[in-house]
C-alpha cells in the first residue's frame, strides 16, 4: 500500500513541478520530504513547501483546513503549504490569501499566489 501511495504522490508532485516550471524566474527543486518541494524566485531565498494534492477544495473544506493548521501552529513549527488543486472559487482564493496559504490551480499555467515564509 505504501508503494502505491508513494507512486501517486510522485506522479502528482511531477505534475505540480511541471506547472511551476512554466513560471519565468521560478526555480523548482525536490524537497527533503516525499510530498515537498522548494522554490526560489529570481535566484532569491529558497522557500520549502509541503505539497498537498486536493483536487476539489470547497470554501468550507478550506476554512476547516485553515482552522486545523492555525490550531496546530501553536504546538509545532510553522510549515508553509502549497495546495495543488484543479480550480478554486474566488471566495476560497481570498480565504487562502488572507491566511497566507499558497496554491496553484491546474487551470492556470502559473501559481496564483505564493507565500515564502
Amino acid at each position: 500500500m505504501r508503494e502505491i501511495t508513494a507512486a501517486c504522490a510522485d506522479r502528482y508532485n511531477g505534475i505540480v513541478s511541471r506547472m511551476l516550471h512554466r513560471v519565468e524566474g521560478l526555480e523548482v527543486h525536490p524537497g527533503s520530504e516525499p510530498d515537498s518541494l522548494s522554490l526560489n524566485v529570481n535566484a532569491g531565498r529558497r522557500a520549502n513547501f509541503e505539497v498537498l494534492s486536493i483536487p476539489v477544495l470547497s470554501q468550507e473544506k478550506a476554512d476547516e483546513l485553515v482552522r486545523v493548521w492555525q490550531d496546530s501552529a501553536h504546538s509545532a513549527s510553522r510549515r508553509s503549504r502549497l495546495i495543488a488543486t484543479r480550480y478554486l472559487s474566488s471566495a476560497t482564493r481570498e480565504l487562502l490569501r488572507e491566511n497566507g496559504i499558497s496554491w496553484i490551480e491546474e487551470r492556470f499555467t502559473s501559481p496564483n499566489h505564493r507565500v515564502a515564509v
